[in-house]
């Protein structure tokens, strides 16, 4: 809030929404108060309707041109606001991809943290789905065109409630009918480490995420080979390993029997899936740990590679 009162730009290039799920710990009584600043619009929500069902009602509740969807565990830094407003203004994108600093713990010490200049530059659609990769299912990190994806025949907001992924859809749509993709060189959000949940989380980013992937790129069978193995390889490897070594969050005791059928489904046939994910999950945590290195040198190594010859 200290941001946008800053700047005198509430109610006049910005609109501050936001979406009470049902709250029960006081936060209805002040973001009352807030609702009679100009520019800032909230909407109460009687029973908790997850977390899916609260990001579609932002969505569709917004006023703007562009959205841009704050997760409650991450803020823009410091003087990003008004310098995003005028290139939105002067640029019109389509979809816009802001790096993130990730700390883990209270992130309160960060709230002043002065944002470092940077370019954002234009890329092609493959350009901007290589360098944010795995950071396209991170929310706060992208500012979309929604007068863009209204105007899509078969938009719905709401198609994917329940996949706790509901926003990719938009941002992946937006991808596949979009020409104006922008990114920025510099980090310009701080966003908290690390997750808690029990085995959702597998299928989450494995039998959710894929789904989305195929009804969107139906007709980019690039940019859909291009999402489904950067999952696989970027991001699967790292989430088992950490959720078994209890490094990256709150999760249960890691059980491969339960974990393994979920992935089977999606990727049994896949080799990298086969030869270096499966050890992953199955061996003794030594060995695991070196095919879970293997998996990071070549991820990382096929990124670059992709960065240095699109």
């Amino acid at each position: 809030m200290k941001q946008v009162q800053n700047q005198d730009i509430l109610g006049i290039r910005l609109e501050v929404l936001v979406c009470n799920n049902a709250s029960t710990d006081g936060t209805k009584a002040y973001l009352l108060g807030l609702a009679e600043l100009p520019g800032i619009a909230v909407h109460h929500h009687d029973v908790n309707c997850g977390a899916d069902s609260n990001i579609v009602s932002c969505c569709e509740l917004a006023q703007g041109k562009y959205v841009w969807i704050m997760g409650d565990d991450d803020f823009p830094m410091t003087g990003t606001l008004v310098p995003l407003l005028n290139f939105l203004a002067t640029q019109s994108p389509d979809l816009v991809y802001l790096p993130a600093r990730w700390e883990k713990g209270d992130l309160t010490g960060f709230l002043d943290t002065k944002a470092l200049p940077t370019k954002i530059v234009q890329v092609t659609s493959m350009g901007m789905a290589i360098h944010s990769n795995i950071y396209v299912t991170f929310i706060s990190s992208w500012i979309m065109n929604m007068d863009k994806y209204r105007k899509l025949a078969d938009h719905d907001y709401g198609r994917f409630i329940g996949t706790s992924l509901a926003q990719l859809e938009w941002i992946f749509s937006l991808f596949s009918h979009g020409e104006r993709f922008f990114l920025a060189q510099e980090n310009m959000i701080f966003a908290r480490a690390g997750n808690s949940g029990g085995y959702t989380v597998f299928d989450v980013f494995s039998k959710n995420f894929n789904r989305i992937v195929e009804h969107v790129f139906v007709s980019n069978p690039v940019l859909k080979k291009f999402f489904r193995r950067c999952m696989l390889w970027c991001f699967i490897p790292g989430l088992i390993w950490g959720v078994r070594k209890n490094t990256i969050g709150k999760f249960e005791k890691f059980d491969s029997a339960k974990v393994m059928p979920i992935f089977r489904n999606e990727y049994g046939k896949e080799r990298f899936f086969n030869w270096l994910i499966v050890p992953i999950m199955q061996f003794n945590p030594w060995l695991a740990h070196y095919f879970w290195m293997m998996t990071r040198i070549i991820s990382k190594g096929w990124i670059f590679l992709l960065k240095k010859f699109n």
